[in-house]
């Protein structure tokens, strides 16, 4: 849908410091959880959407979505 794109593009994009608030979010629950021996990891982001590929072919491609985006996303 439309809506999930645009989400994820402002996520991407830190629209209204959204990018900003998930990061210290992660940042919260990692210094919470860090003495707990039963957390191994974390999943910061569990299936993420390429962003707006609707109006932006680009990102059709995992590869290029990968390495354009997810790789300076954090």
């Amino acid at each position: 849908m439309p809506e999930v794109t645009s989400a994820f593009g402002d996520l991407y994009n830190n629209t209204d410091g959204i990018n900003d608030k998930f990061n210290n979010f992660w940042n919260h629950m990692s210094l919470h959880f860090a003495a707990n021996e039963n957390v191994i990891g974390y999943d910061l982001l569990n299936e993420p959407w390429p962003s707006n590929f609707y109006n932006i072919t680009i990102f059709k491609s995992p590869e290029l979505f990968d390495r354009e985006v997810l790789t300076h996303f954090m």
